[in-house]
């Protein structure tokens, strides 16, 4: 998956280090599901730079040839490395000698139980439109558009606005989209889930009920 603003993963990874350190070498986890796994860091990269790209057709080419994968959801896990601040993390699923680098929120402490928004998540698509999305996943709870400000601001020019559902006991739903409200990327809400879920929430001036953004909610 290459479903992802930078803005908000960064905010994730520090609050995740700070609290609760899950990226320790040895530690064990489980996948998150959707996300993109690569042989090398370097191919993690380039997936990462297409995605941003939205070269869509050479990704395919990177699933096709076996170099990068789609990790399923649930896969118990052992943490190798981790370069926590540029959100990567390598990983080898058990049962195999097979070595994956990966963006550090497609790994999780337990299995949670998935609510509705994560399991309608599993069904987005790239190029969707915001209307469909919205019956997929229901009216969102913030926005985050052109001109916000701080660690939530769209961090590529090419997005033009984020989604965020609410996602209890996870972190929240985000779906990216660009000026013509296509889908560009998601988070699934399975970054992290726990007691301190709610410090991912946005705060109340990205509401979808403010004026300047509840039509981008329905």
């Amino acid at each position: 998956m290459v479903k992802k603003s930078l803005g908000f993963l960064f905010l994730a990874v520090f609050l995740i280090f700070l609290f609760h350190d899950v990226s320790v070498a040895g530690s064990i986890k489980y996948t998150v599901g959707g996300h993109a796994a690569a042989m090398s860091e370097k191919l993690l990269d380039r997936v990462v730079d297409l995605s941003v790209a939205k070269d869509y057709e050479a990704l395919q080419k990177l699933l096709n040839s076996g170099l990068v994968i789609m990790l399923k959801k649930d896969v118990k896990v052992e943490v190798l490395d981790t370069k926590l601040f540029s959100g990567k993390v390598k990983i080898r699923p058990f049962g195999t000698n097979l070595e994956l680098w990966t963006v550090i929120d497609a790994i999780k402490e337990i299995r949670y139980k998935s609510n509705r928004n994560e399991k309608n998540a599993s069904e987005l698509k790239i190029g969707m439109s915001r209307q469909v999305v919205i019956s997929l996943l229901g009216h969102p709870t913030w926005a985050v558009i052109p001109g916000d400000k701080g660690d939530l601001a769209l961090p590529d020019p090419r997005i033009k606005l984020e989604l965020y559902w609410k996602n209890t006991p996870c972190s929240p739903v985000v779906v990216s989209f660009d000026s013509a409200h296509k889908v560009t990327g998601w988070d699934d809400g399975r970054a992290f889930c726990g007691k301190d879920a709610q410090l991912f929430e946005p705060s109340n001036e990205y509401s979808c009920g403010k004026a300047d953004r509840s039509k981008l909610c329905k």
